[in-house]
Protein backbone atom coordinates (compact mmCIF):
# COMPACT_ATOMS: atom_id res chain seq x y z
CA UNK A 1 0.00 0.00 0.00
CA UNK A 2 1.96 3.09 -0.76
CA UNK A 3 1.02 6.38 1.43
CA UNK A 4 -0.55 9.52 0.21
CA UNK A 5 -0.64 10.80 3.75
CA UNK A 6 0.30 10.21 7.36
CA UNK A 7 -1.50 7.98 9.50
CA UNK A 8 -2.19 8.10 13.02
CA UNK A 9 0.26 6.10 15.06
CA UNK A 10 -1.17 3.96 18.08
CA UNK A 11 1.89 2.73 20.63
CA UNK A 12 1.51 -0.18 22.35
CA UNK A 13 3.33 0.49 25.76
CA UNK A 14 5.85 3.01 27.08
CA UNK A 15 7.43 5.04 24.84
CA UNK A 16 11.02 3.70 23.04
CA UNK A 17 14.51 2.57 24.19
CA UNK A 18 17.59 3.96 24.86
CA UNK A 19 19.26 2.23 22.05
CA UNK A 20 18.16 3.20 18.70
CA UNK A 21 18.88 6.70 17.37
CA UNK A 22 16.38 9.62 16.99
CA UNK A 23 18.01 9.79 13.50
CA UNK A 24 19.17 7.04 11.72
CA UNK A 25 20.83 8.41 8.68
CA UNK A 26 20.57 11.07 5.65
CA UNK A 27 17.21 10.81 3.83
CA UNK A 28 17.25 9.50 0.32
CA UNK A 29 16.84 11.77 -2.53
CA UNK A 30 13.62 12.13 -4.15
CA UNK A 31 12.06 10.88 -1.25
CA UNK A 32 8.81 11.59 0.77
CA UNK A 33 8.45 9.94 4.03
CA UNK A 34 4.82 10.09 5.54
CA UNK A 35 4.40 10.56 9.45
CA UNK A 36 3.20 6.80 10.55
CA UNK A 37 5.32 4.69 7.93
CA UNK A 38 8.04 2.41 8.92
CA UNK A 39 11.23 3.92 8.60
CA UNK A 40 14.08 1.99 6.76
CA UNK A 41 17.39 2.73 5.75
CA UNK A 42 19.12 1.12 3.07
CA UNK A 43 22.62 -0.56 2.50
CA UNK A 44 23.78 2.87 2.35
CA UNK A 45 22.80 4.57 5.38
CA UNK A 46 19.86 6.40 3.90
CA UNK A 47 16.40 6.25 5.24
CA UNK A 48 14.14 5.55 2.23
CA UNK A 49 10.60 5.02 1.89
CA UNK A 50 9.45 1.40 3.03
CA UNK A 51 7.19 1.39 0.37
CA UNK A 52 9.21 -1.04 -1.66
CA UNK A 53 11.58 -2.62 1.46
CA UNK A 54 14.51 -5.45 0.37
CA UNK A 55 15.89 -7.86 2.70
CA UNK A 56 19.12 -5.26 3.04
CA UNK A 57 17.35 -2.54 4.62
CA UNK A 58 16.95 -2.52 8.31
CA UNK A 59 14.01 -1.02 10.32
CA UNK A 60 14.35 1.68 12.79
CA UNK A 61 10.38 2.47 14.01
CA UNK A 62 8.30 4.64 12.81
CA UNK A 63 8.51 8.44 11.12
CA UNK A 64 7.28 10.78 13.25
CA UNK A 65 6.04 13.75 10.47
CA UNK A 66 5.76 13.89 7.08
CA UNK A 67 9.63 14.78 5.55
CA UNK A 68 10.27 15.42 1.70
CA UNK A 69 13.45 15.47 0.61
CA UNK A 70 12.87 16.92 -3.11
CA UNK A 71 16.64 17.31 -3.50
CA UNK A 72 18.38 14.61 -6.49
CA UNK A 73 20.93 14.04 -3.69
CA UNK A 74 20.24 12.49 -0.06
CA UNK A 75 19.82 15.33 2.41
CA UNK A 76 23.68 16.04 4.19
CA UNK A 77 22.25 17.78 7.11
CA UNK A 78 19.43 17.60 9.52
CA UNK A 79 16.71 17.37 7.43
CA UNK A 80 13.36 19.00 8.51
CA UNK A 81 9.59 17.56 8.65
CA UNK A 82 6.54 19.67 7.10
CA UNK A 83 6.08 21.17 10.49
CA UNK A 84 9.53 22.83 10.05
CA UNK A 85 10.43 20.37 13.13
CA UNK A 86 14.15 17.96 12.41
CA UNK A 87 13.34 14.87 10.97
CA UNK A 88 12.64 11.95 13.88
CA UNK A 89 11.95 8.30 14.25
CA UNK A 90 9.34 7.30 16.74
CA UNK A 91 10.72 3.73 18.60
CA UNK A 92 9.14 1.14 20.70
CA UNK A 93 6.27 -0.64 19.70
CA UNK A 94 3.13 -0.20 17.43
CA UNK A 95 -0.21 -1.41 15.98
CA UNK A 96 0.71 -2.10 12.44
CA UNK A 97 -1.93 -4.01 9.77
CA UNK A 98 -1.05 -7.77 9.01
CA UNK A 99 -0.57 -8.78 5.50
CA UNK A 100 -2.86 -11.38 4.03
CA UNK A 101 -2.74 -14.66 2.38
CA UNK A 102 0.44 -16.62 3.67
CA UNK A 103 1.79 -13.44 5.21
CA UNK A 104 -0.98 -12.76 7.45
CA UNK A 105 -0.36 -12.76 11.16
CA UNK A 106 -1.69 -14.88 14.24
CA UNK A 107 -1.16 -16.29 17.69
CA UNK A 108 1.34 -18.29 16.44
CA UNK A 109 3.58 -15.37 15.72
CA UNK A 110 3.75 -14.08 18.69
CA UNK A 111 7.31 -13.41 20.26
CA UNK A 112 8.84 -14.51 16.21
CA UNK A 113 10.14 -12.04 13.69
CA UNK A 114 8.13 -10.57 11.53
CA UNK A 115 9.10 -8.67 8.00
CA UNK A 116 8.10 -5.36 6.91
CA UNK A 117 5.53 -5.91 3.67
CA UNK A 118 4.97 -2.01 2.90
CA UNK A 119 5.10 1.85 4.62
CA UNK A 120 2.63 0.76 7.57
CA UNK A 121 2.23 -3.39 7.23
CA UNK A 122 4.10 -6.34 8.52
CA UNK A 123 4.21 -9.60 7.64
CA UNK A 124 5.08 -13.01 8.79
CA UNK A 125 7.50 -14.40 5.80
CA UNK A 126 10.75 -12.79 4.69
CA UNK A 127 9.13 -13.64 1.25
CA UNK A 128 12.39 -15.52 -0.15
CA UNK A 129 14.33 -13.34 1.55
CA UNK A 130 13.27 -10.06 -0.05
CA UNK A 131 12.19 -8.76 3.09
CA UNK A 132 13.65 -6.96 5.81
CA UNK A 133 13.15 -7.60 9.38
CA UNK A 134 11.02 -5.22 11.28
CA UNK A 135 10.96 -6.88 14.68
CA UNK A 136 9.41 -8.88 17.34
CA UNK A 137 5.48 -9.36 17.51
CA UNK A 138 4.42 -8.99 21.17
CA UNK A 139 0.53 -8.96 20.90
CA UNK A 140 -2.53 -9.04 18.91
CA UNK A 141 -5.00 -6.64 19.84
CA UNK A 142 -8.09 -6.25 17.16
CA UNK A 143 -9.42 -3.71 19.16
CA UNK A 144 -6.19 -1.43 18.41
CA UNK A 145 -5.09 0.09 15.09
CA UNK A 146 -3.52 -2.34 12.88
CA UNK A 147 -4.14 -4.97 15.51
CA UNK A 148 -0.71 -6.21 15.76
CA UNK A 149 1.66 -5.14 18.29
CA UNK A 150 4.70 -5.25 17.16
CA UNK A 151 8.55 -4.00 18.78
CA UNK A 152 10.19 -2.60 16.14
CA UNK A 153 13.74 -1.70 15.37
CA UNK A 154 16.81 -3.33 14.15
CA UNK A 155 18.07 -4.85 17.98
CA UNK A 156 14.86 -6.38 17.75
CA UNK A 157 15.18 -8.19 14.35
CA UNK A 158 16.82 -11.97 14.06
CA UNK A 159 17.91 -10.67 10.40
CA UNK A 160 19.59 -7.40 10.66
Amino acid sequence: MALAADVKIIRCGVPGNSTQPAVPGPIEASTTLYGGSICLTNSSGNVKSSASPTSTDTCWGLVHAQTINASTTATTGIALSVNGRPFEVETGTFFLASATGADALNQTYVGKTVYVYDEITVAATDGSHTRAPAGVLVRIDPTQGGGYAVKLGSNETTGA
